[in-house]
């Protein structure tokens, strides 16, 4: 399962996606960072997660449409910069970008 987490440590927001097998292994990450939990969200099982380059805190929000069926599909990135974001986006056969959102996460295994 994938979590999106919101923590604070001496005032800075730190935003993470944490895979972890359940929601307690998830709070216990997080209560051992030390910071302040504001926020622990579980995906949906429609959202995935793609890890183009596991150690980016570069993440992509990719909303991609079917252009056949026009089903939408939801997909968080990691990546570290646009061009392989781009290239992810090429291989996707028959998908059409419906929006792109960047934002800062780091991307826990726990």
């Amino acid at each position: 399962m994938h979590f999106l987490t919101q923590t604070t440590v001496n005032g800075d927001d730190i935003f993470r996606i944490i895979n972890a097998n359940s929601w307690s292994n998830c709070l216990s990450y997080l209560e051992g960072t030390g910071g302040d939990i504001l926020q622990i969200i579980k995906l949906t099982d429609t959202t995935n997660v793609v890890l183009g380059d596991e150690s980016s805190t570069k993440c992509f929000n990719v909303l991609l449409k079917d252009v056949n069926t026009q089903q939408k599909f939801n997909y968080i990135v990691f990546e570290t910069n646009y061009d392989n974001l781009q290239n992810w986006i090429s291989q996707q056969s028959d998908k059409q970008v419906v929006s792109i959102v960047l934002s800062e996460k780091t991307y826990v295994n726990v």
